[in-house]
């Protein structure tokens, strides 16, 4: 998808800027909405859970907070929501470094031929209130630290306990001293063992699922809650749905209302990244759409889902009397490319029967023939003319994608 590439090189950008634009003179401080680790030496910006956890949130004691450190804290918690206000959930989908960690190991599955994990809507949904859960952990634990409660040394607990990105996120910049079990006191080793536990179950978790972490990501709880003043929003126009179910296939947090809602034009949940995934692979015409403050950024479109680049003459071909043939490069939704050379309606003297899209049915023409490519996932009609007259020419793709789409 065209989409799907601008937006991997958008995440390539933002990587190297939260990992080494420190490095260079880039820093974006303590408020960055997303996970951007402070333990990456010479990283380009601070994960906003960290602050809050600590200096410029509940770490601070009640004796500090009417001073300059409360101050700070309200200050760069109004910066944090100039930026959630700014580019929304986008910040999961477009900007998380730890988010393209996880989608590089579902690239990797799927190089590898690997078919992925399935976890049902109910279960999913119960998964995802875990999120809500370490969020309000990441406002106790400070004060349970302040009141004597807890050990000093369970200073910022979720990133001490339960972040994955801690661990990993430095093998980046070489370091790999977090992968080491402190036994200092029972606190250090409490905290050690459980990142460590919990960074090797989410490796293989998301090896198998895609952005599985954000289905617990504290960050993603935390935006959601500031939803109401977000600009960016997913919107869907039910009358134009044709319920194929392709936006859910696609999406990587499994995010089933897309598909199903049949009333409301409101249809980003809790566990939406704003990846643009589903606009992107739908085939209908206005159908979803990303938008910023009622302005469309991009809409749904049968050239968007199949990536079609406008045909062109067929190089070394002639003109025959029934007209030019047209080349076109057509490309599947989860990656898939065929290339082929299309007659013109004239030339072909028969159309094609339509399937459902990205149904994965075998494509066959009306005259019973059946046709080249081998899996239909993807269709579009269009209209072209040939000497006056107007017919209708199926274009399809057959990239051999499996029928249940990206997973």
């Amino acid at each position: 998808m065209l989409l799907r590439r601008y937006r991997l090189v958008i995440q390539h950008v933002m990587f190297v800027v939260l990992m080494y634009g420190g490095r260079f003179g880039v820093n974006l401080g303590s408020a960055v909405p997303c996970f951007a680790c402070p333990y990456v030496y010479g990283c380009g910006g601070y994960c906003y859970l960290m602050g809050l956890q600590g200096y410029i949130g509940f770490g601070i004691s009640a004796a500090h907070f009417w001073g300059y450190e409360g101050l700070r804290a309200v200050g760069y918690f109004l910066l944090f929501v100039g930026l959630v206000m700014l580019l929304g959930k986008a910040w999961c989908g477009f900007a998380c470094p730890f988010g393209l960690v996880s989608d590089w190991l579902t690239m990797l599955r799927r190089k590898l031929g690997i078919p992925g994990a399935k976890i049902g809507p109910e279960t999913l949904r119960k998964l995802g209130s875990v999120k809500y859960g370490l969020l309000a952990f990441c406002a106790v634990g400070p004060l349970l630290i302040n009141m004597g409660v807890l050990h000093r040394d369970f200073y910022v607990p979720f990133c001490q306990m339960f972040c994955p990105g801690k661990p990993l996120l430095p093998l980046f910049a070489g370091e790999t001293r977090f992968f080491a079990l402190d036994l200092t006191n029972y606190a250090t080793i409490i905290m050690t063992t459980s990142s460590l536990l919990v960074t090797g179950g989410c490796l293989a978790a998301m090896f198998a699922r895609p952005r599985f972490f954000c289905t617990f990501c504290p960050m993603l709880a935390l935006i959601h809650l500031l939803k109401p003043l977000t600009p960016l929003a997913l919107r869907k126009n039910p009358a134009l749905c044709h319920g194929c179910g392709a936006c859910q296939r696609v999406c990587a947090m499994d995010v089933e209302r897309v598909c199903t809602e049949k009333a409301l034009e409101d249809v980003q949940t809790g566990d939406c990244i704003n990846c643009g995934d589903c606009v992107a692979c739908c085939s209908s015409e206005g159908a979803l759409s990303l938008k910023f403050a009622g302005k469309t950024l991009v809409s749904s479109s049968p050239e968007l889902a199949l990536g079609i680049r406008k045909p062109r003459k067929a190089a070394g071909r002639a003109a025959g009397p029934r007209g030019p043939q047209a080349a076109w490069r057509v490309r599947c939704p989860w990656g898939g490319v065929r290339q082929g050379q299309e007659p013109e309606a004239a030339a072909l003297g028969r159309t094609f029967d339509r399937r459902q899209a990205f149904g994965g049915q075998q494509a066959r023409s009306m005259d019973g023939r059946q046709s080249g490519w081998r899996k239909a996932v993807c269709e579009r009609s269009t209209t072209e003319s040939v000497q006056g007259a107007r017919r209708t020419v199926g274009d399809r793709v057959g990239a051999g994608c499996p029928a249940d789409g990206r997973r």
